[in-house]
């Protein structure tokens, strides 16, 4: 049973914000260039509550000190407002993806907090020393800024409907993201009669977390540190029913370096010994054409199948040759085994590169690249750079095997999945407080 309630939440009063510019996705931070506008003076960006004080160092929690202090100016000058009623928010990404205009609509409450495997699942590998800051952070705001991005299961739509409901009202903001090209809505329910029953309805469910691993586990700990402070017991959540349209899985493919004694022709002889292997050639004016080619050719193959370039203008296509060698892995099920992305790091990453993703001296030696806009061919382009020795591609994962995977209790690699677009924080913040000021 997941037990959701409906919160008084903070949010961005877009008369006095330009919303658009206030919200965020996760610590999508590489980017310099955006990391520098969105911390601007001149905005309210949600990422400068997020990161502190960038210039502190400290390690005793100073750094987001910054945080609180910049929250509680934020809200005396009315930047943020609380809502007065308990309510639920029903939250709509709108984007293009593949030509299509794809809409995804969720709905924001709170939920309890509990142990994995009961009736929260996680799918992915997280790593505890990347839970570090997101602690203090906690600790510091009493705070959820960003949102947990989960999954439910309703083959009949039935919140579905509500929420669609609410939709025919007017947004509280209608706004425009040019990070990741998403229109952003959002709309309110505070009537006690339909929070009732989406609460009602939920308590039937099961709840997969599609992202957020690292924060949920963080509130986990917090919540388990704190067993007296019944606030602390809930996180914010974002709900989507996998059963609707508008859920889209990109491919995470890998970028490896830092291999000691890499010979690419040994790497591709002990290849052949699993896998079937095709060439692409291109030249300099070709390589996003031969790039999509070879993703087309993966998406025919179907599962199993794996983009691979080592350098020299040719791309390599993978394809398993026997699904018996999979039986070898007699500790796993089936639906692991058979999971792409285990295949590639049992196979050819742990297995013939020595890398192994728990093992922190090896974590620095794979990078993630999200092919969120058919950019794939800019791994090529890394690679040609010498930036990274090897591109590995891989199709996206189905979201019935995900699914199968998280009700067995069993984790895949980290960065198996993206789905997108994150859902953005800043969006509706959760603060601990029980009608006084908690800071």
């Amino acid at each position: 049973m997941v037990n959701i309630r409906p919160f008084k939440g903070y949010r961005y009063d877009n008369e006095k914000v330009d919303v658009g510019r206030a919200i965020f996705p996760p610590y999508e931070i590489k980017k310099t260039d955006y990391k520098r506008m969105f911390l601007a003076d001149d905005n309210h960006n949600v990422l400068k509550l997020i990161l502190g004080d960038m210039n502190n160092t400290s390690e005793n929690g100073e750094r987001y000190e910054y945080s609180v202090k910049l929250f509680k100016r934020w809200i005396d000058k009315g930047y943020l407002i609380k809502d007065k009623k308990n309510c639920i928010y029903v939250y709509s990404q709108q984007f293009e993806q593949d030509g299509e205009t794809i809409d995804r609509t969720g709905f924001i409450s709170l939920v309890k907090i509990e142990e994995f495997g009961k009736n929260i699942y996680p799918h992915e590998l997280t790593l505890s020393d990347t839970m570090i800051n997101r602690r203090v952070l906690l600790e510091k705001t009493r705070s959820n800024v960003g949102l947990i991005f989960s999954l439910y299961n309703d083959n009949k739509c039935d919140i579905d409907d509500i929420l669609e409901e609410a939709k025919n009202t007017t947004p509280e903001f209608d706004v425009y993201t040019d990070f990741e090209g998403v229109r952003h809505r959002l709309w309110v329910i505070d009537n006690e009669e339909t929070i009732e029953k989406i609460t009602s309805h939920m308590k039937n469910t099961k709840v997969l977390i599609a992202d957020g691993h690292h924060r949920y586990n963080t509130s986990l700990d917090y919540s388990n540190s704190k067993p007296d402070d019944e606030l602390a017991k809930h996180v914010s959540m974002m709900f989507v029913n996998m059963k609707k349209d508008g859920l889209v899985i990109v491919p995470t493919h890998r970028l490896v370096k830092n291999v000691v004694k890499f010979d690419k022709d040994n790497l591709l002889k002990k290849i052949e010994n699993d896998f079937t292997v095709e060439k692409i050639k291109f030249n300099d004016s070709n390589h996003k054409e031969k790039t999509r080619e070879m993703k087309r050719m993966m998406k025919e193959n179907g599962k199993h199948s794996f983009g691979m370039y080592v350098g020299n203008n040719t791309l390599y296509i993978l394809t398993l040759k026997n699904e018996r060698s999979l039986e070898k892995q007699n500790h796993c099920s089936k639906e692991w085994c058979n999971f792409d992305i285990n295949i590639l790091h049992s196979f050819i990453i742990d297995k013939l590169l020595d890398i192994d993703i728990k093992n922190p001296e090896d974590q620095g030696k794979i990078d993630y690249f999200k092919d969120i806009h058919d950019f794939a061919h800019r791994c090529v382009e890394k690679v040609n750079r010498d930036d990274f020795q090897i591109a590995f591609f891989v199709n996206p994962p189905d979201m019935e095997t995900i699914q199968k995977l998280s009700e067995n209790g069993e984790i895949v690699p980290q960065k198996s999945t993206c789905f997108y677009p994150k859902v953005y924080s800043g969006v509706v913040i959760y603060k601990f407080e029980n009608g006084e000021d908690n800071f």
